[in-house]
């Protein structure tokens, strides 16, 4: 069984060369709602994510299929070109070790949680042992005196156009299909983010969580780029509830943001900014 036609064109008219992994989420959003139709109760959902270290604008966008709001497989794109340096392959093996210690903490109702790095059209094809919490390919570690690979090409040895590739793919998918079969009405994943709707629920979403941790004290907010936006929301909420969140101390990644996140002392000003 090939692609189909429509879905080769899309990735087809990709140039292979593009730095803009963004040119990929199209033709990966139409394979991954091909592959995890609605009918069957599957929900691909893009899922935008910031930089990992501090000072990087390295944006991506994670797809994460759920099944009733429980997730079975997750997807890191990037563009081909990261496939050829060893340190853009490292930085893509990493991003996919931090999403897995992400889903860690959750009871997933399954043996395991399949994950796949694409680069460009090449992947490899991650696994986690739930019982066991052992994952697979295992990292290697960076050797401390010489300069060793951590994430060699034949990792991503599967090129998902090719014939090899396109059955390895269907391979996953058919097993995340067959461990999803379990799968009832399950509530939310507590710790996942909501993906939809708007700044006020998300902001919501995060206060909830602070209060887990911390009933009630002062709070100190910090803010990088388009995490301070959230981070105004978490603060106008909070106080809104009377509480105490301090302008100044917080930093926020955002001149404009944060001039207007100082000005705000009182709840009536915060109800100005937030409506």
């Amino acid at each position: 069984m090939t692609w189909s036609e429509t879905i080769l064109e899309q990735f087809e008219l990709v140039n292979r060369f593009t730095t803009d992994e963004s040119e990929y989420y199209g033709p990966y959003n139409t394979l991954l709602i091909d592959l995890f139709p609605h009918i069957e109760h599957f929900q691909v959902a893009p899922q935008f994510k910031g930089p990992i270290t501090p000072g990087s604008v390295d944006f991506t966008v994670v797809y994460i299929i759920m099944k009733r709001k429980v997730p079975v497989l997750f997807i890191e794109v990037k563009p081909f070109n990261h496939f050829e340096k060893d340190s853009t392959r490292a930085e893509a093996d990493d991003q996919m070790r931090r999403k897995f210690r992400d889903f860690r903490s959750a009871s997933l109702p399954l043996p395991k949680l399949f994950g796949i790095s694409a680069l460009g059209t090449r992947f490899s094809v991650y696994e986690y042992i739930i019982e066991t919490r052992a994952l697979l390919p295992p990292s290697i570690l960076p050797d401390p005196m010489t300069v060793n690979e951590v994430a060699p090409k034949e990792r991503w040895n599967y090129q998902l156009l090719e014939p090899a590739g396109e059955a390895k793919f269907r391979e996953v998918v058919a097993d995340v299909k067959a461990m999803a079969e379990s799968i009832g009405n399950c509530e939310p994943l507590p710790f996942l983010a909501p993906i939809s709707g708007n700044l006020h629920r998300l902001s919501e979403f995060y206060v909830r969580k602070i209060r887990e941790r911390q009933l009630e004290w002062s709070y100190e907010l910090d803010g990088f780029s388009s995490g301070t936006s959230p981070a105004l929301g978490i603060a106008m909420l909070l106080r809104k509830e009377g509480e105490e969140v301090d302008g100044h101390a917080g930093r926020l990644a955002d001149t404009v943001l944060a001039v207007r996140f100082q000005g705000i002392h009182s709840k009536s000003d915060s109800d100005r900014f937030y409506s």
